[in-house]
């Protein structure tokens, strides 16, 4: 709801995020990406709620600081930290129409040398859908109807907890653990008819689905950040561990009769449950530091990505009434392991009204 209201920023129907009209956009949270909440980008946005966003940078033009991924451009999502001393908190409770239900609540602690965070949330969505189409078959002059109905839940918990350590005025170390649980399913209806040009039907399927489940995910990350006399130089190193792991389900009935109504296909029964877990670890560092002239800055650093990824579907089926077997066509087991190693280095600075940067990466996969 929050990416609906930046400029150049658009979100479809399904929660799927564009930049400038273009997809393949890298989702940031804090510097670091969207999926070390567990899953894919588009279910960890919605499990972030908007009470605990302070700003959202656009950035169109992403230097060789960034992973050569999502060169459409990046958005990256700040969450808030009270910088006030003392105390602070809030908490907010928020409900739509149609079982839509939210709450949050963020405390504080902060003195001269510890900056103690909570946030946490929940968030309850569900969403009608009905989908009508009529397709006409140029060729045989048929035409076909098909018709949706649909109900997708998504319920999610997001917590952080951490701690800021200053460990004098130039240092400063940050722990944060987050752990988020997720859960996106729903159930629907569909019917498909097809027609001879004069109408007559000539067939008809209906469909029925079922499917629920999603990730359970915890990532543990550390921060270190030095500052220098010099404004704005600055180094600061992060190591990032994340442990995510899901389950799901998918049920389908499907029966198909003739133009007398009479079943002659079905019913068929598919059910495809399956189970995933993924890791990663992510460490870096970085070196920003003005050179040479007013606006000249230099900035450095290096990556490594380590990942390991299993998915095991183990799809049944049974059309004759005669039980389940499994479906060998849709079966599959999935293990992958990848590893990134990054050096990077760029230098920008501006000419009167005219700004430019250049900049050289290194990747090795």
């Amino acid at each position: 709801d929050v990416l609906q209201n930046v400029p150049s920023v658009s979100v479809d129907v399904d929660g799927a995020v564009s930049l400038r009209g273009k997809s393949n956009v890298t989702i940031l949270i804090d510097g670091k990406p969207a999926t070390l909440l567990g899953g894919d980008e588009q279910t960890a946005l919605q499990s972030l709620p908007a009470s605990s966003i302070d700003q959202v940078e656009v950035i169109t033009n992403p230097s060789a600081k960034y992973d050569a991924t999502g060169m459409t451009g990046i958005i990256n999502i700040i969450t808030k930290r009270e910088k006030k001393f003392g105390f602070n908190g809030s908490i907010n409770i928020g409900a739509g129409t149609r079982d839509k239900y939210n709450g949050s609540i963020n405390l504080n602690i902060k003195n001269e040398k510890w900056n103690l965070f909570l946030n946490s949330s929940y968030r309850q969505n569900r969403m009608y859908m009905r989908n009508t189409t009529l397709r006409d078959n140029k060729l045989s002059d048929g035409f076909s109807e098909s018709y949706e109905d649909n109900l997708r839940i998504f319920n999610g918990f997001f917590n952080s907890i951490g701690a800021e350590y200053k460990i004098d005025t130039n240092n400063s170390i940050t722990l944060t653990q987050n752990i988020n649980k997720m859960y996106h399913g729903g159930k629907g209806r569909s019917t498909f008819s097809t027609f001879a040009s004069a109408g007559d039907l000539l067939t008809r399927q209906e469909r029925s689905n079922l499917s629920g489940g999603g990730p359970i995910s915890s990532s543990t990350s550390l921060d270190y950040k030095r500052k220098f006399r010099k404004k704005e130089r600055e180094l600061s190193a992060n190591a990032t561990y994340v442990a995510s792991w899901r389950d799901g389900k998918q049920e389908y009935t499907t029966n198909t009769y003739n133009a007398g109504d009479v079943l002659i296909v079905g019913p068929i029964y598919q059910d495809a449950p399956s189970t995933g877990t993924n890791n990663s670890l992510n460490a870096q560092v970085d070196y920003t530091s003005p050179m040479l002239t007013k606006n000249g800055k230099l900035e450095a650093g290096l990556k490594s990505q380590l990942f390991w990824f299993k998915s095991d579907n183990k799809p049944t089926v049974d059309s004759a009434g005669t039980g389940r077997e499994i479906d060998s066509v849709l079966y599959n087991g999935y293990d992958y392991t990848q590893q990134i190693y990054a050096a990077y280095t760029s230098w920008s600075d501006k000419v009167g009204k005219f700004r430019y940067q250049a900049g050289l990466r290194m990747e090795y996969a």
